[in-house]
């Protein structure tokens, strides 16, 4: 079993997540807003393709979920599970409480959505990601959201 996310909110996550963690990851940026955001971003997919980095944060999905029977989305996460509970007849199971909510330490962190993706960063995304999008019916976004 793999549980996959929306690989625009994964990036987002994953930002904020570095964030909340005093600046241990993201030292060079030091602002929490859209701009550090894609230049945040930028950097570490660019890290990714040129030096092929191995965070599994960065690398496509796919990847690794191909190589699996069941794959869950986190954005519908609990029905899934509870589907594939009653599949295999499984009881008494309650999944009702995240325990690994990140809080961001920065405040202006809430504005940091979609609407953060400039053009030259939703074809970086679009490209390295493709198959994510392809093999986990993700949607693509080819224009500045808002």
């Amino acid at each position: 079993m793999s549980v996959v996310r929306n690989i625009y909110n994964r990036l987002i996550s994953i930002y904020l997540y570095n964030k909340s963690k005093s600046g241990r990851k993201v030292q060079n940026f030091n602002k929490c807003n859209c701009n550090d955001f894609l230049n945040y971003i930028k950097y570490r997919i660019n890290s990714y393709i040129e030096v092929n980095i191995n965070d599994c944060h960065y690398i496509p999905q796919w990847g690794y979920a191909k190589n699996v029977i069941y794959i869950l989305k986190y954005e519908i996460f609990s029905l899934e599970l509870n589907e594939l509970f009653e599949k295999f007849n499984i009881k008494n199971f309650n999944i009702s409480k995240k325990i690994n909510q990140s809080s961001s330490k920065c405040i202006e962190g809430n504005n940091i959505t979609i609407n953060c993706f400039d053009e030259e960063l939703l074809r970086l995304v679009n490209d390295v990601y493709n198959e994510d999008f392809v093999n986990l019916k993700y949607k693509k976004y080819f224009k500045r959201y808002a």
